[in-house]
């Protein structure tokens, strides 16, 4: 996974990635819900795509939305031996989870993109993932490696 880390970073994607440690609740949380399908807006470099796709069985498959970084999150899944588990989707988040269906198709979600689209990602997810299913959003905007406040919004979910 260092290697993932030091490709995005040659390649000048900004340091925003899950952390490690994240990557490995992330693959607990997947690996103990039992989801085969995960739904992932936010790609990035795919660091937290392959932490998904490990811990889903053969025949699962994580779909992941990004925007700008595809072709490192590409290069990066197959550099990882997961690409034949995932499905990056290329364009604007908010166009593309729109797309995606049929409602209740996914077991899991991670929502890590832009946050000012949190809301419609998180109503969005409610559709895609099944009753019972897992949604887990991350709400903490970092920007040369210090936590932002955006305004503190607040979400009538």
């Amino acid at each position: 996974m260092d290697t993932v880390l030091k490709n995005s970073e040659a390649q000048g994607l900004p340091n925003i990635a899950v952390t490690p440690a994240q990557g490995k609740f992330l693959n607990l949380l997947v690996k103990a819900t039992g989801a085969k399908r995960v739904l992932e807006v936010g790609t990035l470099g795919g660091y937290s795509t392959i932490w998904l796709a490990r811990a889903i069985p053969e025949g699962g498959l994580v779909t992941t939305l990004e925007l700008d970084h595809a072709k490192v999150a590409t290069e990066n899944t197959s550099n990882a031996r997961v690409a034949d588990k995932v499905d990056l989707i290329v364009g604007p988040a908010a166009e593309s989870v729109k797309k995606l269906g049929p409602n209740s198709s996914y077991d899991f979600a991670f929502i890590d993109a832009d946050k000012e689209g949190n809301l419609l990602y998180f109503q969005e997810a409610k559709r895609l993932v099944k009753s019972g299913g897992t949604i887990i959003m991350s709400v903490v905007q970092v920007e040369a490696g210090f936590v932002v406040n955006l305004g503190s919004p607040v979400y009538s979910i």
